[in-house]
């Protein structure tokens, strides 16, 4: 398994910033690795059973990943799953009052599949470049 955790520190209030994490549609204005999002469910996409579509990348390199929220804590904790034929990702994200602030961590924890497992420490690699940019996109934004 490849795991990535990043925090940032944000002046807003968890108020503001957990639905706004929580809506992982949300992801194509952080983090310059995601390049379409959308959500595929109908209602409220802060709830668990919301669903997202991601794709991450171009050309050949590009990744379409469909997340369900799967869990999710009052204003404080939204869990996400996606799945494919070669992985499956689980992302955490928690919003923790600081002051009048707010303190993100961001978690994901990628486990490749069948002979790609091979791989899982260049992919440990690949996602520990990939989390520090979405990290930083999303430091800026939260500002």
């Amino acid at each position: 398994m490849a795991n990535y955790t990043g925090t940032v520190e944000s002046p807003k209030p968890p108020a503001e910033v957990f639905p706004y994490m929580a809506d992982f549609s949300n992801t194509k204005h952080w983090d310059p690795n995601i390049t379409e999002t959308s959500v595929t469910s109908t209602g409220e996409p802060v709830r668990v059973g919301a669903t997202f579509h991601v794709v991450q990348g171009s050309g050949l390199s590009k990744v379409e990943l469909d997340y369900e929220t799967i869990e999710l804590t009052d204003g404080r904790k939204v869990v996400l799953r996606a799945e494919t034929s070669s992985l499956v990702s689980i992302d955490t994200i928690t919003v923790e009052a600081d002051g009048t602030g707010s303190i993100v961590t961001y978690d994901v924890d990628i486990t490749l599949k069948g002979a790609r497992k091979l791989a899982e420490p260049v992919m440990a690699l690949m996602l520990k470049r990939i989390g520090n940019e979405a990290r930083d996109g999303l430091r800026e934004r939260l500002q």
